[in-house]
């Protein structure tokens, strides 16, 4: 059972020190935020950049921004759990595919975000976030 879900929080990094994000939009090239739950350290890192065409060795489908999703430091079940979500979100939201290319959440380089939630999917009841991390 769980008693409080904390706040998601969106943060900037200044000087090596996370402070609440302040802008108001986000998603212009090369823009970096963390997001994680207030209160705890656990965080990923969205950053957008825009690759440009050129041809022959950039075509137009891998051209055009990008959102890159980093699982951050501690590597622990929180983490992999916001990165997960953010990028079927983002996937949703954009009518895109979610990329895993380093194969690390299954060994589909490309999926739809239903697919990708449905392949990381635990198959049985979990107790705590800490048994997240068996299954990713």
């Amino acid at each position: 059972m769980v008693f409080e879900v904390p706040k998601i929080m969106a943060y900037s990094l200044e000087n090596r020190i996370r402070t609440p994000y302040k802008g108001e939009i986000f998603g212009k090239n090369k823009d970096y935020i963390l997001i994680g739950f207030e209160g705890y350290e656990d965080g990923v890192a969205a950053i957008i950049s825009e690759v440009p065409l050129q041809l022959p060795h950039i075509t137009e489908d891998e051209a055009g921004k990008w959102a890159g999703i980093v699982v951050g430091v501690k590597k622990s079940p929180i983490e992999f759990s916001l990165a997960a979500s953010l990028a079927i979100s983002l996937a949703r939201m954009q009518d895109s595919d979610v990329i895993d290319d380093g194969c690390r959440w299954n060994k589909v380089f490309k999926q739809k975000p239903d697919e990708f939630m449905n392949a990381i999917r635990a198959k049985c009841k979990l107790r705590d976030f800490s048994e997240v991390s068996d299954f990713i």
